[in-house]
């Protein structure tokens, strides 16, 4: 296959049923990010041990109406993009294979009962295992119910917190113009949207356009951040303070840090659960640049480009509480 947009192999217009085996497909360079190895968009395909290797574009492309795509040992290396996922797409399957791309092995926009089973990224010893059994109630693995009784971060409409809301019985004032950074932990890709910070106590007269959230990767980049001004009210208020990004990011998995900035004439009271004591909060032998939680700039009126997380300190630094969504 050759030239820009083009497809190795396409299943769509309600071609329905059909399986792939056994194929090899080579894709020339010139086909650009909008190639892909094979194109589905219909129900039920079966893809039985496709290779497609060195492609620009996506090795398997699953648009939106490729629900209950199976795929059985792909072999996908250094594609653009392994297996690209679109939003909507119902229950797509991969067992065993590998998938690995030069951008993203996999990019999941928003697929709905996405189940893996011992994929290889071909970048490490780890395998992809996701399994989602939606509108399941109740099941148990190896005897121990799934999900546990206890709250989850879904039971509040959030995609992650750092830990539960209900233990911040404890609280501290924010310092303004400090930046505090807050870890949690994405398991799986996720879009995310909003970025939430539980307040005890509001803040009165907040400053104009110097009040922030933000979210932030391992690599101190800012991956998305709330609008100057966009939450000057909302620190005005006590509880969750919520708010969209100015975009939302399709964040991989991973460690991701919350970002909090407030300035204001007093700014709000985190909600928080430990002391000042920090030593429990972390894994022994942390670095910095791994502090769960954090400071990371003072005397700030604006976020800054980036971060650098080797300059984290737990001087000052506050447990309180957040969420994504």
């Amino acid at each position: 296959m050759d030239g820009s947009g083009a497809q190795g192999i396409t299943i769509s217009n309600v071609a329905n049923s059909n399986a792939i085996r056994d194929c090899k497909v080579v894709v020339n360079s010139s086909g650009g990010t909008t190639s892909n190895g094979i194109y589905i968009n219909a129900h039920s395909t079966l893809i039985s041990h496709a290779d497609i290797e060195s492609g620009p574009g996506a090795g398997i492309y699953l648009d939106s109406s490729a629900h209950a795509t199976t795929m059985d040992k792909p072999y996908l290396e250094s594609n653009h993009v392994g297996l690209y996922l679109a939003s909507g797409v119902i229950a797509p399957t991969v067992t065993g294979g590998t998938i690995q791309g030069n951008t993203t092995n996999i990019s999941d926009n928003g697929s709905i009962g996405l189940n893996i089973q011992n994929a290889w990224p071909n970048s490490s010893t780890n395998t992809y295992n996701h399994v989602v059994w939606p509108n399941t109630d109740l099941f148990t693995v190896n005897g121990v119910q799934v999900p546990h009784n206890n709250r989850q971060p879904g039971d509040l409409s959030l995609i992650a917190w750092n830990y539960d809301p209900i233990l911040g019985v404890n609280s501290t004032i924010a310092v303004n113009g400090t930046i505090y950074l807050l870890g949690i932990v994405l398991r799986y890709a996720q879009t995310i949207t909003n970025l939430a910070a539980y307040l005890s106590v509001a803040a009165t007269t907040a400053t104009a356009s110097e009040n922030f959230l933000a979210l932030v990767d391992s690599g101190g980049v800012i991956r998305g951040s709330t609008a100057a001004g966009a939450i000057d009210t909302a620190t005005q208020s006590a509880g969750w303070l919520s708010h969209a990004m100015s975009a939302a990011y399709a964040a991989p998995a991973g460690r991701y840090w919350v970002a909090c900035l407030f300035n204001a004439a007093t700014p709000p009271t985190f909600a928080r659960a430990t002391g000042s004591n920090l030593g429990g909060v972390e894994a022994g032998n942390a670095t910095a640049a791994s502090f769960w939680v954090a400071v990371n700039g003072t005397g700030a009126t604006a976020l800054p480009g980036s971060f650098t997380m080797s300059s984290n300190t737990h001087t000052g630094a506050i447990t309180a509480c957040v969420g994504v969504s």
